[in-house]
């Protein structure tokens, strides 16, 4: 695909609006960075659903703003927060799992030592 029709597709999912080849290419070189808004669209196209790298490359990107506007300390901020996503993710597919195995009220139990941590 060249940089032309990946640009004309990004503008046809943002409404056309937002993207161009001009700003697209800016973008790739590191001149410029992606607007909130076009991030997640050229980051769905290029990583076609690998979620893990996109979560990873919108993380530096976020980062990157952070940066440029003199918000470091939102970047602790930021990885705290999604450690404790993280977490409460990971404890929610464990009483998923739990409960698929084992009979409710085991299950509740666990869930109960859960949410005293």
């Amino acid at each position: 695909m060249s940089l032309n029709q990946l640009a004309e597709e990004m503008w046809e999912k943002l409404d056309y609006s937002s993207v161009d080849s001009s700003v697209l290419s800016r973008v790739l070189k590191g001149e410029r960075l992606f607007t909130s808004k076009s991030a997640p669209s050229f980051l769905q196209y290029y990583l076609r659903n690998n979620w893990q790298e996109e979560d990873e490359l919108f993380d530096i990107l976020t980062n990157e703003y952070f940066t440029q506007f003199g918000l470091k300390d939102m970047i602790e901020i930021q990885k705290k927060t999604k450690f404790y996503i993280d977490l409460l993710d990971e404890n929610i597919k464990k009483i998923s799992d739990i409960k698929s195995k084992i009979p409710v009220s085991i299950a509740s139990g666990y869930i109960t030592i859960l949410t005293k941590r």
